[in-house]
């Protein structure tokens, strides 16, 4: 494992521990409110109802269970660098799949109809920009539909940059060389935008 792999899998192995699983502080959340919008935004894709739907950076499976409280029913998988986050996953949501696995390590891997992630590519590491490119390129790579993702804005005056804040011109730019069909949706938090891609 990476430095960079081992310094996120190590935080958030200690915010488990400091909070516990159940506290959206455990995931750097500021409130559940604003965690479940963000859910609710990235539930948008599509119907995701029976599709195959992999969560990376799935934590402790909040968005499962969000889904599963809004009578949405994906099969889906969560996956998680953290053990400590897939333990707390499969305590709270035992019906669902967890597995500590790493996106830039999965090869050969099942294909899922969307892959989403929420909050995944925020935590500051070295050569930042180039990781979530990579990332995303990943992401559509293991999807037959769609990918989602959110990210902090770097257009935001008051931004706290101890978080990574990407240039949504930027992240456009590079999605359209995976895809023309393309969705950016930034009018619910000033600091925040969701990007979607369709194959």
């Amino acid at each position: 494992m990476s430095t960079n792999y081992k310094k996120v899998k190590e935080f958030y192995d200690q915010q488990i521990i400091k909070y516990g699983f159940d506290s959206p502080l455990a995931l750097h959340w500021n409130s559940t409110e604003g965690q479940e919008l963000r859910f609710a935004i990235l539930a948008k894709i599509g119907d995701i109802n029976n599709k195959s739907v992999l969560d990376i950076g799935c934590g402790v499976g909040d968005l499962y269970g969000f889904l599963n409280r809004q009578k949405v029913n994906p099969i889906y998988e969560g996956w998680d660098l953290s053990e400590e986050m897939i333990k707390g996953a499969q305590e709270k949501y035992p019906e669902a799949k967890f597995q500590t696995k790493n996106i830039h390590s999965a090869e050969n891997s099942t294909l899922f109809d969307y892959v989403l992630a929420s909050g995944l590519m925020s935590f500051p590491i070295d050569n930042h920009k180039d990781w979530v490119f990579k990332t995303i390129k990943k992401m559509f790579d293991l999807a037959k539909v769609g990918v989602g993702f959110n990210l902090l804005n770097s257009e935001y005056p008051d931004r706290d940059d101890t978080w990574h804040h990407a240039d949504p011109k930027e992240i456009i730019d590079f999605c359209r060389e995976l895809s023309p069909l393309l969705f950016i949706k930034k009018d619910y938090y000033e600091w925040d935008f969701t990007v979607f891609i369709y194959k």
